[in-house]
Parts: C-alpha cells; structure tokens; sequence
C-alpha cells in the first residue's frame, strides 16, 4: 500500500505580474481522494499545476510526505519526482504515427535507464494500465484513430503505467461518455481504496465530486472558501454564494450521498409559482 502525501501551504500563486491564488493550502493524501471544485477561473488548475511543478510558486511550499521523512519537491530531481508524483493535465500533446501501447510506455520513463529496453516489469505495469483504463482492446491501434474520448482514457493509462504514489488528475472526465465517466470516478475510487493511491483531482461537474470524494476543497476568487467532507462542504447557502445563483441540495435516500441541483431561471419561476 502506497504511503506517499502531497501537501501544499500557504500557496500564492500567478502569472507575470497578476497573482490569482492567495494562501492556499490543501493535502492529497494515501488511501483519499481529495477534489478541488470552483467556478471557471477560481484557480482550482493552477494550484494541481503548482503541485506538480508545472508552475512557479511565488511564496508558500510543497512538500512530498513519506514515513519518516517530509521532503520540499524542489530537493528531489525531476526523474526522482516522477517517480512519485504524476499529472493528468488538460492540455496534452496529440501524438501522430504512434500505437495506443506505444504511447502508454512513455509512462514508464522515469523508470527505465538511458536507451534501455522494457522490462517485464515495464511491460507488466504497462498491461496494468490499459486493463485499467479499458484501452487493452485497443493497444495495437494507431492514436490518429482514436476519438478525443478514447485518447483522453489513452494519456490517463499513461499515467497509471508510472505507477506514483500521487495521482493529480484535472477534469479527467472531459470529453467522456456517460458509461467511461461513470469508470473513471470507479477507477479514482479503487485507486484510492485498493491501492492507497493519494489521488487530487479538479472537477467542475459537483456531483462527480460528490460521488468520489472523500475531501472537497472549495476555491472562489483565487481562495479556499471552504474545506472539508462533502456534507460540509456542499450547503445551499455557501455554493449559491459562490457560484452565484440558486442552489440547493439533496442527500439520496438509496445511496446517502449529496446531490446538487443548480436551479435555472425557468425552474425558479415554476418553484415560485407553485409556493
């Protein structure tokens, strides 16, 4: 079982001159799936980017956790880092002439010498992660094949192939049909569950986050508006302030989770009339 955290304090983040996170802090920790939500622009995919270091930090530290030990990322080389941390970002390179498996072994990199052959254990890792992500029916396939769909489920089995102890995912539900988002969230789950997987993930859609996450971190502006479990973290009063119009929530009676329903325009009014 995966021992690995992932753990952010004090985040002030930006681009050029203008900052757009402030203060920000959030763990992603073994065995939890931690899910990061906000309207568009909140900043939810800088701080996933900060922690992978894909952007600079103005102030503030990230920190990689394991027994015994809390070390700052910046003290571990980029070969050391991907071997412990990976991201699954939304914006990804469209590779031409490659097969589905081909693209999946790039996930190996980090483990492999200079110039090297695949191992069995290359190998093994990387049967794994197709079978996990339902692309082992298509591995033998060229990518210039594939839908937007069916190479979003390719890039995140590249991902499982590095085989990290962290897992930061940024709407990896994008482009997917019912049925496939439906499995990725199941994947997140077992990741977490069966594994011990930190996993951190930017969802826009609540109810997916809902569904899959242990702990919500709620961003608005660029800040963390509020942080904790689903139960508290989902209210009426605090997602209508923040996303800026009516919302109100449920619990399921079957399956005792939160559900979140945006009320639009037309809706209102049939409420209103009705009361």
């Amino acid at each position: 079982m995966n021992s690995i955290a992932l753990h952010a304090s004090g985040l002030h983040l930006g681009y050029e001159r203008a900052p757009v996170v402030h203060d920000v802090s959030v763990s992603i920790t073994p065995g939890r799936v931690t899910a990061l939500i906000g309207p568009n622009g909140s900043g939810k995919s800088t701080v996933l980017r900060s922690l992978a270091r894909l952007h600079p930090i103005s102030s503030g530290e990230v920190t990689i956790a394991t027994p015994g030990s809390t070390t700052p990322t910046p003290a571990l080389s980029a070969r050391e880092f991907a071997r412990t941390v990976t991201l699954l970002s939304q914006s990804r390179p469209h590779p031409s002439g490659l097969s589905v498996r081909e693209i999946v072994a790039f996930g190996r990199h980090p483990h492999r010498r200079r110039f090297a052959s695949l191992t069995d254990a290359d190998r093994a890792a990387i049967d794994k992660a197709l079978e996990l992500t339902g692309t082992d029916t298509m591995a033998e396939r060229s990518v210039d094949q594939l839908s937007g769909g069916e190479l979003q489920r390719v890039w995140l089995a590249t991902c499982l192939a590095q085989e990290t102890g962290v897992l930061l995912l940024d709407e990896p539900t994008n482009h997917l049909d019912l049925r496939y988002q439906a499995e990725i969230l199941d994947l997140m789950r077992d990741l977490a569950d069966d594994h011990g997987t930190a996993v951190g993930v930017v969802l826009h859609d609540l109810n997916h986050a809902a569904a899959v996450a242990d702990d919500v971190v709620l961003l608005s502006q660029g800040r963390v508006r509020s942080t904790g479990t689903c139960e508290e973290v989902f209210t009426a009063d605090v997602l209508t302030e923040v996303y800026g119009l009516p919302i109100r929530t449920l619990v399921d009676e079957d399956t005792g989770m939160v559900r979140i329903e945006a009320l639009p325009r037309r809706r209102r009014r049939t409420l209103a009339a009705a009361s």
